[in-house]
């Protein structure tokens, strides 16, 4: 499987890929791909990172001059409708919620949200399983 992790944050993008891995989630064939600055990506790039990836996770804030993590994914999107797209935010607020409700095709997790009992890192190892599943059954269904 491919991933990739976008965080304006290196301390962040490294810890989570540690953790993921500790537990299992990444596993040693995938590939992982740690972006820090999207800021200066080209139309090209954008084409190529959409293609090039089963699954995105994306901090909402990138950085003062950056585009903000739901505007990258909405547009990796409409260019690959299967890629699994997570938005990550610390925000919890009803206007997030609202946000996203309008963006269904996109997940989100709320950062260190230990409230519920999930953490930010076992959701995201739910949603990238789920992605695998999706893709071994789309592989499956091929072969059938």
């Amino acid at each position: 499987m491919r991933l990739a992790f976008i965080d304006d944050n290196k301390t962040v993008l490294m810890v989570n890929e540690i953790m993921l891995k500790k537990e299992k989630i990444i596993k040693n064939e995938d590939t992982v791909v740690k972006h820090s600055q999207i800021n200066e990506f080209s139309e090209a790039d954008y084409i190529d990172f959409a293609n090039d990836f089963d699954f995105v996770a994306c901090d909402f804030n990138l950085g003062k001059d950056s585009i903000n993590g739901l505007e990258f994914l909405k547009k990796i999107k409409n260019m690959n409708s299967e890629i699994t797209c997570v938005l990550l935010t610390g925000d919890d607020s009803l206007a997030m919620k609202t946000k996203m409700m309008l963006h269904v095709n996109i997940n989100y997790v709320i950062k260190n949200n230990e409230k519920n009992g999930n953490s930010t890192l076992s959701q995201l190892g739910e949603l990238i399983n789920h992605c695998r599943n999706n893709i071994k059954n789309k592989t499956n269904h091929k072969k059938g």
